[in-house]
């Protein structure tokens, strides 16, 4: 299956570290591969809100936000990029900058495995573009 220019979700697999991609197959998502580094083009945030609130209440961790796009490239990525964007369910329920703001979207979105200032919790690095 070609991936490139098809909308996907994306989020940040916590057990092998790498970004999960995941396509729409017969109505539902399905895991189309994982990688250290991708470009999303038109990206949304699409969040649980009442998923984070079950992980704030003690639940077993679980995937309840991932950012959805038009996948533009796979592998590495050689360019400049913007301000990091986060997510925290322990913390919010929303995708937000690194300076506290929240993340509605951007029109280019860089995943990497790990950026300047990689962060504590596995190397995950996701910024505008």
């Amino acid at each position: 299956m070609e991936l490139l220019n098809q909308t996907v979700r994306v989020n940040f697999n916590l057990h092998t570290h790498d970004w999960s991609i995941k396509t729409k197959q017969g109505g539902r998502w399905i895991l189309a591969l994982k990688t250290p580094a991708l470009v999303l083009t038109n990206a949304i945030p699409i969040e649980s809100v009442k998923g984070a609130e079950r992980i704030r209440q003690g639940a077993h961790r679980s995937v309840v936000a991932k950012i959805q796009g038009e996948l533009e490239s796979i592998g590495t990525y050689q360019g400049s990029t913007g301000e990091r964007i986060r997510y925290n369910p322990t913390r919010s329920s929303h995708f937000h900058y690194e300076s506290g703001a929240q993340w509605f979207g951007a029109d280019r979105v860089v995943f990497l495995k790990t950026g300047p200032n990689p962060p504590k919790y596995g190397g995950a690095d996701c910024r505008e573009a």
